[in-house]
């Protein structure tokens, strides 16, 4: 007779992948503060995407050497596709969280997960749980209560929240549509049990192989683009050439590391429910705000966040 209370076959794979976006979105909250930072000392989308990505490509192709994993990809045609949108929704991010309010970017970006849920049915064939149904709801009343200015409300902040540049908005929301299509195809591609029609038969690709084609072609066609735009010719001059360079590491750093647990996170889970640990950079964002540039934090916060950590345990705990 089966144990009601053992868990069923896949769960602590689902667990293990739910922990692994979770610690894949808090390396990119990171990378994001010094993205911020980086732009804000007058570097470019284009000299900050690439050095995002160049110092982690020896790392990652030194990983695939020592695990004797070849650089080609097994699915190329899903990987492409990975890389294409990936790159997307990165140049149109760095760019668009420049040009807008965080608060407007930040409510853009929560339309990510979104179209993860509703997609991944149509591209994967993945039904979505309703456990991640009830915890995509409850995620986005914390993600707004998150987002109430500490202070009461006001017309002028609510006009804040509203009035949105036109094309600024559209390159946010042009930005989270990519990274959702992008994190469909990183589960297509990494997932044994999925099969695309567009490379039929053939194996799952690992993680690190998806993750170094977008590095390459960041890296390249980054740099191959900034020189053309005159970029690349000069550091910030109001930073010391050290301050630069741990600036970059750590933005490098955090980056890949986000990058691999994401990676590794879509190989374990289905799409719907992994997207959804997306909401956790609110709080963690909102957290280095108040650290780095001193945002007043009101017990909207700690409201909000409480719900999505809420919404994570019925996630973990759901059953597909």
């Amino acid at each position: 007779m089966d144990d009601p209370s053992r868990p069923p076959p896949g769960a602590h794979a689902r667990r293990v992948g739910l922990l692994l976006m979770l610690a894949s979105v808090a390396a990119f909250a990171v990378m994001n503060a010094f993205v911020k930072d980086l732009r804000q000392h007058g570097m470019s989308t284009l000299e900050v995407m690439v050095w995002r990505t160049a110092p982690g490509l020896p790392l990652v192709w030194l990983e695939l050497r020592w695990r004797g994993v070849s650089l080609r990809a097994r699915r190329p045609r899903v990987v492409a596709l990975r890389t294409a949108m990936g790159c997307v929704a990165m140049s149109t991010n760095f760019w668009a969280v420049h040009a807008l309010a965080l608060v407007q970017h930040t409510v853009i970006h929560l339309t990510q997960p979104v179209f993860v849920a509703f997609a991944s049915p149509w591209l994967l064939h993945e039904r979505t749980p309703r456990a991640a149904i009830a915890a995509l709801a409850l995620a986005l009343v914390g993600a707004s209560i998150v987002l109430l200015p500490p202070g009461p409300m006001t017309w002028s902040t609510m006009a804040l929240a509203v009035s949105m540049p036109l094309l600024p908005g559209a390159a946010g929301l042009l930005s989270a549509s990519s990274s959702a299509l992008a994190h469909i195809m990183l589960r297509l591609a990494t997932a044994p049990e999925l099969h695309s029609r567009l490379d039929p038969d053939a194996p799952a690709d690992a993680p690190a192989t998806v993750v170094f084609h977008f590095t390459a072609t960041v890296t390249v066609l980054g740099t191959i683009a900034g020189v053309v735009a005159g970029d690349f010719q000069s550091m910030p001059a109001d930073l010391t050439l050290g301050d630069t360079a741990l600036r970059i590491a750590a933005m490098a750093g955090t980056g890949l590391l986000g990058q691999l647990a994401m990676s590794s996170a879509y190989s374990r889970g289905e799409a719907p429910a992994i997207a959804i640990v997306a909401y956790a950079a609110i709080p963690i964002s909102a957290g280095l705000d108040a650290l780095a540039w001193g945002a007043t934090l009101g017990p909207s916060t700690a409201i909000g966040a409480a719900l999505m950590v809420l919404a994570g345990g019925i996630l973990s705990r759901g059953r597909p």
